[in-house]
């Protein structure tokens, strides 16, 4: 019965990945409004009769031939072939066909050895086949621009493919190819693999999705129990063999539909019946059962929020079609959302969960119901998300909602007719997709072997009664409660006693018809008996006749509003209450955190008692005050509430735009559009206010989806297509508008767009500001057009302006990135002569460019030029960002200056030329430094002393490791486990085996213990000064004190066994370390090959080699260098080298 079409309703928002393909997945409707007049007719006041008829083409656009004014419904044609396989396909006037494959299969299906089957299936749809490779797939259906998709649920599957009508053979041939005939290759199967599990690792990220695979697996029993979501144990299990033989079992005939929408039968048979017929016939498994049970899921984690959901069973699924689009039309008329939902039926203010939960409990974030429908069951309930404190309350609403749902007279005509109308729209609308078309084709016969007209659907929705709402409701809350909750849950009532709510009911309905309206009820009803106490009166006018006709049958009168009651200023404006507006923020901002109350019964009583009713500029003062967006917005709801007279202006709507485009809200964009369209509806014209803040938010709005009118999505275009339409309308922007607009379309390098608008606000007499000649400097400097910045900056001199810091830095990194250098420098005189202090971006473009030039001596001309700006921090800045790219020498002249200039010092400055005196090798003038930093003030610490110890290890400086090592104990750092890693490995290089042991003992006996760096170190020491024995028991002695050894020390041990020419012990090495589960790298083959070769051991050389690549490693320079001594017999040794930023070899842990 349209399951597919149906089933879109439902989408559960924010589900992850498989989650959100299938059709069972159960969420709050969705239903679009659309505004009368458009986006602008609000703005200007005006119609948009204007507007070209959008019958008239543009000049020079070609109108394709016209559709017919009607066009009969295609019946559906179905043909069955001798194996089973059912093909069917209905035309369509569309120059595009949609096709696919659908399977009765899913995870029901699956056993416990093949959970997650299905779910990796769909991620392996259109991988390699055995005729073609995945690329050669890619490859033809971009050559016909068409569109490939799968989907995996619990019950069924689905291979789809859209492209125009031309190309329907490749289509077909392409898709059946495969669904029959999948490669299943190892490294495709694993990398999906890894995908689904950080899809697994991902789905605690979305409580939705999480909730809805635990209802289903706690509430059943059976193959529904089965997860969508395999757990990551289970996944370990697949490979390409169990997915062979699943799809061998699962992919037969009898469970098969090939469905087109968009394709003439006959055509489509004549395609499809030679690649499909050879299928065998198989005898169709009988669909698994399962047995609905309820029960209760709990899981606890740190996400800030509580998270719940209530569900029933509701027997029957989609082959008791009654009762299937029961629940779809039921699921449409609780609707729900999120707290700033806003939309029409189904989802926002007009569904009935939003009125009575959304709308009145501000701690609940979202609250919606959802269904789950199957073949033969199905499920309805609600999920909810709040703050941990709410969370025993909202359980209490949503079984309060459940049970007003079943209890007869709750629920109106009218919102049962809105929930009709809303349902069948949304599934009209679903069907003109031609890949729901076929999907629904598909599913369909699937199901029931046929395919249903629409109009027995729609029939089906308008016999619904409020009769039957009541039943269906009744029915779902008789049967057991499944119920499941994750977050913060210590706070979630017990199963038992949410359990014991429905059955009371149960029994209560027994005894009598009578139903207790629910608190939460009662609450909604005393707020709306709070707005309609009192009755307020138009403004009053009083008048006098002037003249009459003497017929008498007419007269004149001069007609005089009463003084306002209100104070005014000079222009005769209402002047907000102060005293109104402070005590009304006040009543908001102490209560809106209290979840017993709401703010608003107390802000209506306090209102209600003033003798003038609230204005809008009262109103908008309030919102001023209110720092919290959702208070701010559920308080514009709630002005209207107290008098049929209230109106929102155009202050309110702006100050209410303002708070939201300022806030992070994550739906901020919805809101946003809401609020406009709102404005449509009343006629209310914006100010250039409104302007400013669309046209900034647009541009800065990297999730907005694009308004009405306002063009394509780029952020740019949206701040463009407004101006354009102001301009088009005649408009006036003011400077700060015009500024955000050319920034947005600065940052996109939209340079004509950004010309023209600059160009047009001089002809409009609105003069560029220094931020408007910046923003178009930097545009320019950034697309390398250096002389168009200079002329803007020569411009912006030539009008009188003051260039400030950001537009001094703007022309100069303008400058520099034109490689005049020359200009560069003498702007940053310029500038120091006009007394702006430069800052350490300045220096860093000036820097950056003299470095690129090659010219860092002129370094010291910049530095003279700004000496009286020049400061310890500045030098020190200056320093370190010369230490980073590698100019130790220029590093260390400026150091000298700051040296001698500056009597405090800067640690990190220090530090970044101790490092680059280190890297440079200057090991005498790091030492000479280390020896006098604490002139400056400055401590020593462990990090440098460390640094020193390096540069001296790597050349060998054994003398001066002593030396500093016994002024380190005396100056008072202590060393620290790098420290004498650092020690053990330098002598060790040194070769002074007796010194690396000492240090290592010292450790041990030290409060610091050794750590797997110290053991390699020292086994790599040992190793290489030929003490394979001690080395071997190091490495012995490491594995039972708890070391779990590393490939540097297996690679370090093979090395030094090879080397010595015991390749036996360097292999036993090799096999020992893949038993433990340590993968060889590179580096560790390389080795091992080389020993082989050197000792003769072609064969195994050669085995090796290809255990290499199996294992998916890249040989390097070193590896074919042993491979070319392989081929030519020859025996030279190899010099593993250390790692190059110029050749990328290997580091060798022995270098």
């Amino acid at each position: 019965m349209y399951r597919t079409a149906a089933s879109r309703l439902r989408s559960l928002k924010g589900r992850v990945g498989n989650l959100g393909a299938t059709r069972f997945a159960a969420s709050s409707a969705v239903a679009a409004q659309t505004s009368s007049q458009g986006f602008f007719g609000w703005l200007t006041g005006g119609k948009s009769g204007n507007l070209p008829p959008l019958e008239i083409p543009l000049a020079g656009v070609t109108l394709p031939p016209p559709l017919p004014d009607y066009v009969e419904p295609s019946k559906t044609k179905i043909t069955t072939l001798p194996n089973g396989i059912k093909i069917a396909s209905e035309t369509s006037p569309n120059p595009a066909a949609s096709i696919g494959l659908y399977l009765d299969c899913g995870s029901i299906y699956e056993t416990p050895e093949s959970f997650g089957a299905s779910h990796l299936l769909e991620r392996m749809a259109f991988k390699s086949t055995t005729n073609r490779s995945h690329l050669r797939i890619v490859r033809e259906v971009e050559a016909i621009g068409g569109n490939i998709g799968a989907s995996a649920s619990r019950e069924q599957m689905g291979y789809t493919f859209d492209a125009l009508k031309t190309y329907v053979p490749q289509m077909v041939e392409l898709l059946v190819d495969a669904v029959r005939n999948p490669a299943f290759l190892d490294w495709e199967v694993n990398e999906e693999l890894q995908k689904v599990k950080a899809e697994l690792k991902e789905l605690s990220n979305n409580p939705q999705g999480l909730l809805l695979e635990a209802i289903h697996s706690t509430g059943y029993s059976g193959a529904l129990e089965n997860p969508l979501l395999a757990a990551e144990s289970s996944l370990s299990r697949l490979d390409g063999t169990l997915l062979k033989e699943f799809v061998a079992e699962n992919y037969t005939a009898p469970r098969m539909v090939l469905a087109a929408s968009g394709v003439e039968h006959e055509e489509l048979l004549s395609i499809a019946e030679p690649l499909l017929s050879d299928l065998p016939s198989t005898h169709r498994l009988e669909e698994p059962k399962s047995v609905y049970v309820g029960g209760d899921y709990r899981r606890q984690a740190d996400t800030g929020n509580t998270h719940v959901a209530l569900a029933f069973e509701v027997p029957g699924g989609w082959r008791k079609e009654k009762e299937a689009v029961l629940l779809t039309v039921l699921q449409m008329l609780m609707g729900g959302g999120g707290s700033f939902s806003a939309g029409g039926p189904g989802k926002g203010m007009h569904s009935r969960l939003y009125l009575r939960v959304l709308n009145e409990y501000q701690q609940v974030q979202s609250f919606s119901a959802f269904n789950s429908i199957f073949n033969e069951t199905g499920l309805f309930g609600i999920y909810a998300s709040t703050v941990p404190e709410f969370a025993s309350k909202v359980v209490d609403i949503a079984a309060g909602e459940l049970i007003s749902i079943a209890t007869p007279g709750q629920v109106s005509q009218k919102q049962l007719d809105r929930a009709k109308e809303s349902t069948k729209s949304a599934v009209l609308m679903n069907l003109e997709s031609r890949m729901i078309a076929s999907e629904d084709i598909g599913r369909q016969i699937l199901t029931y072997g046929e395919r249903l007209p629409v109009e027995h659907f729609l029939k089906a929705v308008d016999e619904i009664t409020l009769k039957d709402i009541s039943n269906i409701s009744q029915k779902i809350i008789s049967s057991p409660l499944t119920m499941a909750s994750y977050g913060d849950v210590l706070n979630v009532p017990s199963y038992e006693s949410v359990s014991r709510k429905f059955q009371s009911n149960k029994q209560s309905n027994q005894r009598t018809q009578h139903h207790e309206t629910p608190p939460h009820q009662n609450h909604h009803q005393l707020i709306k008996l709070h707005f309609h106490l009192r009755r307020h009166y138009a403004t009053k006018y009083t008048a006098k006749v002037t003249s009459t006709s003497p017929t008498g049958r007419s007269l004149s009168a001069e007609v005089t509003p009463l003084p306002s009651p209100y104070p005014t200023d000079t222009r005769g404006y209402p002047i907000p209450r102060r005293h109104v507006v402070c005590k009304a923020t006040q009543i908001l901002l102490h209560n809106h955190n209290n979840p017993s109350t709401s703010p608003f019964i107390d802000l209506s009583d306090y209102l209600h008692s003033l003798s003038l009713p609230l204005t809008p500029t009262e109103a908008s003062e309030i919102l001023k005050s209110l720092n919290h967006p959702p208070l701010a917005l559920s308080f514009f709801r709630f002005c209207p509430s107290l008098s049929p007279d209230f109106q929102h202006d155009s202050l309110t709507y702006t100050r209410l735009l303002l708070i939201l485009s300022n806030s992070s809200i994550p739906n901020r964009p919805d809101l946003v559009r809401s609020i406009l369209s709102q404005m449509d509806r009343s006629n209310t014209r914006g100010t250039i206010s409104t302007v400013n803040i669309l046209i900034g938010f647009f541009g800065k709005s990297q999730d907005l989806d694009p308004l009405p009118l306002l063009g394509p999505s780029h952020d740019s275009n949206k701040a463009f297509a407004v101006y354009n339409e102001m301009r088009r309308r005649g408009y006036k922007l003011d400077i700060f508008a015009y500024n955000m607009l050319l920034d947005a379309l600065a940052k996109d390098e939209k340079v004509d767009q950004a010309y023209k608008v600059f160009e047009e606000m001089k002809r409009k007499h609105c003069e560029p500001d220094e931020f408007t000649y910046t923003i178009m400097i930097r545009m320019n400097g950034k697309i390398g057009k250096a002389d168009e910045s200079l002329a803007l900056f020569q411009e912006m001199l030539a009008k009188g302006f003051t260039p400030n810091l950001i537009a001094y830095n703007t022309m100069i990194q303008a400058l520099a990135k034109g490689q005049m250098v020359d200009k560069a420098i003498f702007l940053f005189s310029k500038m120091v002569e006009n007394d702006c202090r430069p800052n350490e971006f300045t220096y860093s473009v000036i820097l950056n460019v003299l470095a690129a030039e090659g010219q860092l001596g002129r370094l010291d001309e910049v530095v003279e030029m700004s000496k009286k700006y020049m400061n310890k921090l500045i030098y020190a800045y200056l320093v370190r960002t010369l230490s980073r790219l590698g100019h130790a020498s220029e590093a260390h002249r400026l150091f000298c200056n700051m040296w001698n200039f500056h009597d405090g010092g800067d640690r990190e400055s220090y530090l970044s030329m101790l490092e680059s005196l280190c890297n440079a090798g200057k090991t005498t003038e790091a030492m000479d430094l280390l020896s006098k930093i604490h002139e400056k003030g400055i401590t020593t610490d462990t990090i440098m002393y460390n640094t020193v110890f390096s540069a001296l290890g790597k050349v060998k400086q054994i003398s001066h490791l002593h030396d500093l090592y016994e002024k380190m104990k005396q100056d008072g750092p202590s060393p620290d486990i790098f420290t004498y890693n650092i020690l053990i490995s330098s002598f060790g290089r040194a070769g002074k085996v007796d010194e690396a042991i000492k240090f290592f003992e010292e450790l041990e006996n030290s409060n610091l213990k050794p750590d797997i760096i110290s053991y390699n170190s020292l086994i790599n020491c040992l190793g290489k000064n030929g003490d394979l024995d001690e080395a071997h028991m190091r490495f012995k002695e490491m594995q039972e004190k708890g070391f779990t050894p590393d490939v540097v020390t297996y690679s370090t041990l093979i090395e030094c066994f090879g080397k010595t020419d015991k390749v036996d012990m360097a292999c036993r090495l090799f096999d020992e370390m893949l038993a433990e589960g340590c993968y060889p790298n590179i580096v560790t083959y390389n080795i091992l090959l080389d020993c082989l070769e050197r000792c003769g051991r072609t064969a195994e050389a050669v085995d090796l080699y290809a255990k290499l690549k199996q294992q998916g490693l890249t040989p390097d320079s070193i590896t074919y260098t042993v491979l070319e001594r392989l081929q030519s017999g020859s025996h030279r040794k190899v010099r593993f080298r250390r790692q190059s930023p110029i050749t990328g070899w290997v580091v060798s842990p022995l270098r």
